[in-house]
């Protein structure tokens, strides 16, 4: 019995989706825990707040979004507690002591990037060093960060505690 082209193709086409399938849905299991670092960077950058806080484990993760969002609503406005993204990041424990200069409004918001002196991963844990880059203007600064991160369920987060 010869099979029709169509049903090759068909087979084939199959085959090939079933691969492409399994190769990108295992390849995301296997990121590095600088990736992470680097979307907290670009969340910081884009101001992004939900960027930010999906980099974190995600029991903390809620934890931030509970208090971020109380603190913008009925709540802030009752105990005059408002958090700001500037006040957000000086809470997070990786820019413990980060200096920014405190008049600059959000279009000067600075730009950060990451230099990394050390990847150290063992098992689910991994402990990123490096230099955080803080342009404001025309202000460059650097100062050291050490981010500690977990893995689970197969992704990166830092560490709510080391």
């Amino acid at each position: 019995m010869k099979k029709s082209p169509v049903r090759i193709v068909i087979s084939i086409s199959v085959c090939l989706c079933l691969l492409l399938t399994l190769v990108l849905t295992t390849g995301c299991a296997s990121k590095k825990p600088e990736k992470t670092v680097e979307k907290l960077i670009d969340a910081l950058n884009d101001m992004d707040i939900d960027g930010i806080f999906d980099c974190f484990e995600p029991r903390e993760a809620r934890k931030m979004r509970a208090v971020y969002n109380a603190s913008a609503g009925l709540l802030g406005m009752l105990t005059g507690i408002d958090i700001d993204f500037k006040d957000l990041l000086m809470i997070l424990p990786m820019f413990d002591g980060l200096q920014l200069t405190a008049d600059s409004p959000a279009f000067h918001w600075p730009k950060f990037s990451m230099r990394y002196d050390n990847i150290a991963v063992q098992d689910d844990r991994a402990r990123i060093a490096g230099q955080l880059r803080i342009e404001e203007g025309s202000q460059v600064s650097s100062q050291d960060v050490i981010f500690i991160l977990k893995k689970i369920d197969g992704e990166w987060y830092i560490a709510s505690t080391p």
